[in-house]
């Protein structure tokens, strides 16, 4: 950035007026801007109507001493803003603005060197173009039209002459005063007052009525700004006007017979179908509440403002204040870092203005560049604190905010086209002007990565990674998309000695970029404790897209883990032969893999298994056999087993079967025909299609199938019970060829028990079972 000395026509802005020019007579004739056809169209590309241009042709160019029947005044003794009168021209964007202004009469004062009208007929107006202030001279020559035998555009109804002084100042740096006729309000208040001016959306009535309290608080200029007038939009069926800024001269709160209500009060503007709605002779207000209303007022409700406005104009005119304005120029690509020093609390204005294109003659297809200016102050620490930003395809951006003092800075990017340098003012509005200088350097370098990391925090909505076993490390994702336009993933590590790896990959980014990594598809981030990292992203369209997809590793301590794996992680409990065993396994995917907890908190029963496992990028830790994992578990013990994965970019996953046997202690009979009794599958026997009383009880337990006999009838029972078996055989079989049947003989009263042993308890056994009986 450097300051540069721009030299322009005189007649377009000029901060020194230049040496007067007369004509023999004495009167001043401004040159640059003479009563000319040139200086009220365009002579070869009008866009007037041709009817309208033919009464144009028509104006002649008068002095006011020349049709007013009074002495000519420069300011009546009362500036009334009801005494302006609208011509010809159209431009109610500006006549609104000077009615506006016109309530406080110094506003209109101020804007003129002289205070009194002169003979000559020379006058220098103040005026503030791009951001800067300039001197504009202008003659006392006005479009007259002699049909009318009335000036052809604006005047006063007072024999004043600072209304048409004014609009033809404005006119002159448009071009002319067909160049004038479409323009912005928020441009007008601007040029007029130097002061910054913002609008409000009117999208949460909350928000609105904060804005208006506080823009009354602090004396602000307030106008109401209508939707464009389309047969879809309440401004055609009630006549408002979008070029036109209507004035907002009060709000209140009332109590009503429906209750509390927001008014607002509104500068009645002329011929208006809606006034009766809402005007002194409503009868709404008589019955609603009792208020007494202003004649040249309307009053209405905050819902109905909102419904009818689109927009709240803003104005922060203080006639106290001072301005500094700094022409800079930015190289193409690049950034202008701008520190502010302020030495004591107050409420400043930063603007930043690029060259309008109605100013100075510049081509009308040369549209405003898009821009973004970030406003940030350094901390105690020598931190970067985010406070506000501004972007957009604007002419001008400000930021308006409460300082304290201590050093701020205004990073500013205009995009710019092709690889000329970006020419644009720098501007401050306050109480005292402050010290302001370029930064350069690393600290102008890493303000915009400090400056988002501090929006991030404030805005940014953190999600944890507790799920993955820390809940002190953080990551937030957004796009700052109403201000700065500027996204983020942003990652905070306040553990105590967890790593945080993370692979993310942009599967679907689109109307965005990732400043470091522009064509990369991938970035790897890393973040060690106490440390913060950021992926600065930058929004280059309205409408985006951002999909990633993200392979995370946490490297944790294993105490953290095994606190983790019980409280969150996937919890199974064994299943032995049919019946819930109390033995569970917990499996937490941690982010680089998986975390097992074994634990048996059974009172008398042991574990024996084998985990089989298919592994996909994965690997055990501290194993013999890299695809399996053998436990022994006694009861009230508990044991941990981890897998890592290998390549956190790609996916990992696992496939398990579990082989396994439980044993208990069952030294003695009658321990075994108790769990017989508690736990065993009870069968009746049946003769001929009817019950008998024979019963055999089976149980599973310590690898084997135990079957219970009981005759309980008053005869002898013979029975052939005979089996297809797999992975079993039968007790005290050592035979070659398994035994495949039961011989049983039992008197009454008499019981006996048969045992199947598994061949492989780790594998899964099965029989069949089919018997024939009689009794004796």
């Amino acid at each position: 950035m450097e300051t540069i000395r721009v030299k322009v026509p005189e007649y377009k802005s000029q901060k020194v007026v230049p040496q007067s020019i007369h004509e023999e007579d004495g009167v001043f004739l401004d040159r640059d801007f003479p009563p000319k056809s040139s200086s009220l169209y365009n002579v070869f590309t009008s866009k007037l109507h041709r009817n309208e241009l033919r009464i144009w042709k028509e104006f002649t160019w008068k002095r006011p001493i020349e049709w007013m029947e009074e002495e000519p005044q420069l300011f009546a003794k009362k500036i009334d803003p009801d005494n302006l009168i609208e011509g010809y021209l159209g431009n109610s964007y500006f006549i609104s603005a000077l009615r506006a202004l016109a309530e406080d009469p110094e506003n209109i004062t101020r804007l003129f060197d002289t205070k009194t009208p002169t003979e000559e007929g020379q006058y220098i107006i103040n005026m503030c173009l791009n951001g800067e202030n300039f001197k504009v001279q202008v003659d006392d020559y006005f479009p007259y039209c002699d049909k009318t035998k009335k000036p052809a555009f604006i005047r006063s109804k007072k024999n004043e002459l600072w209304p048409m002084l004014l609009e033809k100042a404005w006119a002159k740096i448009s071009g002319n005063y067909e160049n004038s006729i479409e323009g912005l309000c928020c441009e007008s208040f601007r040029a007029l007052t130097g002061a910054p001016v913002e609008y409000l959306p009117h999208k949460s009535s909350k928000e609105v009525w904060r804005q208006l309290c506080n823009s009354f608080s602090d004396k602000n200029i307030v106008c109401a700004m209508a939707e464009k007038e389309t047969q879809f939009t309440k401004a055609k069926d009630f006549d408002l006007f979008s070029a036109y800024a209507y004035r907002v001269t009060n709000i209140y709160e009332s109590e009503t017979l429906s209750g509390m209500v927001k008014l607002v009060e509104i500068k009645k503007p002329l011929k208006h179908k809606w006034l009766n709605l809402f005007g002194d002779t409503s009868k709404y207000w008589k019955k609603k509440m009792d208020t007494e209303l202003h004649k040249d007022s309307i009053l209405i409700k905050l819902e109905d403002y909102i419904s009818y406005f689109k927009d709240t104009l803003i104005c922060a005119a203080n006639c106290d204040h001072t301005s500094f304005s700094l022409r800079c120029r930015q190289a193409c690509e690049d950034s202008t870092l701008i520190r502010v020093s302020v030495a004591s609390k107050e409420t400043m204005s930063f603007s930043v203005h690029q060259f309008n294109q109605s100013y100075f003659g510049r081509d009308p297809q040369d549209i405003a560049n898009f821009m973004r200016i970030i406003l940030g102050r350094e901390d105690e620490n020598g931190d970067i604190e985010y406070i506000d930003a501004r972007s957009g395809d604007r002419d001008s951006l400000c930021i308006s905010t409460d300082c304290e003092p201590g050093e701020y800075y205004l990073w500013v990017e205009i995009q710019g086209k092709g690889y000329r340098p970006n020419n644009f003012v720098f501007r401050t509005y306050s109480n005292e002007t402050p010290i302001s200088s370029e930064i350069k350097g690393e600290k102008s370098k890493g303000f915009l990565r400090n400056v988002v990391a501090s929006i991030a925090q404030k805005q940014g909505k953190k999600k944890y990674y507790t799920d993955k076993g820390e809940p002190k490390i953080s990551k937030s994702i957004g796009i700052d998309e109403d201000k700065s336009r500027f996204g983020y993933i942003y990652y905070e590590n306040n553990s105590d000695g967890s790593t945080l790896k993370e692979e993310i990959c942009f599967t679907d980014i689109r109307g965005l970029v990732a400043v470091d990594y522009p064509r990369k598809p991938s970035t790897h981030i890393e973040v060690g404790p106490g440390e913060q990292k950021l992926v600065l992203l930058d929004q280059l369209k309205k409408s985006y897209i951002l999909k990633c997809e993200y392979y995370t590793s946490i490297h944790q301590s294993t105490e953290s883990l095994k606190d983790l794996v019980k409280l969150k992680g996937e919890r199974k409990q064994i299943i032995f032969g049919d019946k819930p065993q109390r033995m569970y396994y917990y499996v937490l995917d941690n982010g680089d893999g998986y975390t097992w907890m074994f634990e048996n908190e059974s009172e008398s029963t042991i574990f024996d298994g084998t985990f089989h496992f298919t592994l996909t990028n994965l690997e055990i830790v501290d194993a013999e056999e890299k695809s399996s994992w053998k436990i022994h578990l006694k009861p009230g013990k508990s044991i941990y087993m981890r897998m890592n994965t290998i390549d956190i970019t790609k996916a990992w996953g696992y496939k398990c079967k579990l082989s396994f046997r439980i044993t208990e202690d069952l030294s003695n009979e009658d321990k075994l025909l108790q769990k017989l009794w508690e736990e065993g599958e009870r069968h009746k026997c049946s003769l001929n299609g009817e019950e008998i009383n024979v019963f055999y009880t089976i149980l599973f337990i310590n690898d084997m199938y135990v079957w219970y006999f009981e005759n309980k009838s008053q005869q002898k029972f013979s029975g052939i019970f005979k089996f297809y078996l797999e992975n079993l055989k039968a007790e005290d079989d050592d035979e070659d060829v398994p035994r495949t049947q039961w011989d049983l003989f039992l008197n009454p009263g008499q019981t006996c028990i048969r045992k199947m042993h598994q061949i492989d308890p780790l594998k899964n056994s099965n029989y069949e079972c089919s018997y024939s009986c009689k009794l004796l």
